[in-house]
């Protein structure tokens, strides 16, 4: 393989992400943080047609539209590598260093196809290092990781210790989820069951709300604890949070179309979290919606 070498700005470091961590390159904020973003996919499969779509060449809305009139639950993909080289290698002629941070590969593959990416890119640019960052969680979670990096790079910190700073902060972070039902999670395969159980469980029992939680110390997602209602499910994530010891730093809250319920538990985390920390809002994104299915909220944090 041949070996190209570029002018580049070496104090310049480069963030990319996914589209798991609910960021779109449209958002102003991701504007400003200068990041990079890997589109996830999204497979449509009905009637021996498969639709194989980019996570960012479709709006919430037409996902939830087609989810509903599809008679098969979509499935996604972390299978990025080629998207991933395709952004190293531009970033390549820039600069010698990009920190790439993804979400969890406890359930997902994202983690591996930008390892894959690095592997060949730095093959062909040996002066460029990339170091990618498992961030043991999802959407706000993994998004708090990429600010914080953003920031420290614009600081003129270095890559290895902002690396350090992000492995040292991703067992801080906290999600806890209030699902309308459990059918796409069951269906999906995130709960880590066995199919056929996952099968079962998803006949049976999609239909009850339940409360997830996911820790940024091993990126897994606990079993649902059941919930008679949604509106129970909700009540109890507000009373876990409640109940949280430590001092939170940020936090947010996370849905899949259901903007109004969000704004109202905004609202309700507002009357408790000190004024001083900025509540977030953001709509999942395709790829996560997917497996929570409409109607979730969650609360994402990170504490002291």
């Amino acid at each position: 393989m041949s070996v190209i070498f570029f002018h580049m700005n070496p104090e310049r470091i480069e963030i990319v992400t996914d589209t798991g961590s609910s960021m779109k390159p449209d958002d102003e904020q991701v504007k400003q943080l200068g990041v990079h973003i890997l589109p996830l996919r999204v497979i449509f499969s009905q009637d021996g047609k498969v639709d194989d779509l980019s996570d960012l060449d479709m709006t919430s809305e037409e996902l939830y539209s087609r989810m509903r009139g599809a008679k098969q639950l979509p499935t996604t993909s972390g299978s990025v590598t080629g998207g991933a080289t395709e952004i190293y290698e531009k970033l390549a002629k820039e600069t010698d260093s990009i920190l790439s941070v993804h979400v969890t590969s406890e359930h997902s593959t994202v983690c591996d196809s930008a390892n894959a990416a690095a592997r060949e890119v730095k093959e062909k640019y040996p002066y460029l290092k990339i170091i990618v960052v498992d961030s043991k969680s999802i959407s706000l979670g993994t998004w708090f990781l990429v600010e914080q990096a953003a920031d420290m790079a614009q600081h003129g910190a270095k890559l290895t210790e902002i690396e350090e700073a992000l492995l040292n902060t991703r067992g801080k972070i906290e999600l806890i989820a209030a699902f309308r039902d459990l059918k796409n999670a069951l269906k999906g395969g995130r709960l880590h069951l066995p199919s056929q159980v996952a099968n079962f469980l998803g006949n049976k029992f999609g239909n009850i709300s339940a409360v997830v939680r996911l820790s940024g110390v091993d990126g897994k997602i606990k079993l649902p604890k059941p919930m008679p209602s949604e509106t129970r499910a909700r009540w109890e994530i507000v009373k876990e949070l409640q109940r949280e010891k430590r001092e939170i730093v940020k936090i947010g809250v996370v849905h899949t179309n259901v903007p109004e319920i969000a704004e109202e538990m905004k609202t309700k985390l507002s009357s408790f979290i000190s004024s001083n920390i900025p509540i977030s809002k953001v709509e999942a994104g395709p790829a996560l919606s997917v497996h929570g299915g409409e109607g979730l909220v969650a609360f994402i944090y990170q504490t002291k």
